[in-house]
């Protein structure tokens, strides 16, 4: 998961906000505070997120229709 998380989300502050909120779900407020010491808007940092994780997702969709069909 980490080498297609390094190679299907390029900006490097979007990986760390990622990494960030994958770390937090288990502690409600450690994201708020990873942005706050990070100086990331935590609204903007949430949205990089989310889209992030629909990136993946879609990447991963298409990975496993492609393995289907035969596909390499």
């Amino acid at each position: 998961m980490r080498r297609l998380v390094d190679r299907e989300i390029p900006d490097r502050e979007h990986r760390e906000q990622l990494k960030a909120w994958c770390r937090a779900q288990m502690d409600d407020g450690a994201f708020r505070e990873t942005c706050r010491l990070r100086g990331w808007n935590r609204t903007t940092a949430q949205r990089h997120v989310d889209l992030a994780l629909a990136h993946l997702f879609l990447v991963m969709i298409y990975q496993d229709l492609n393995e289907r069909v035969g596909n390499p």
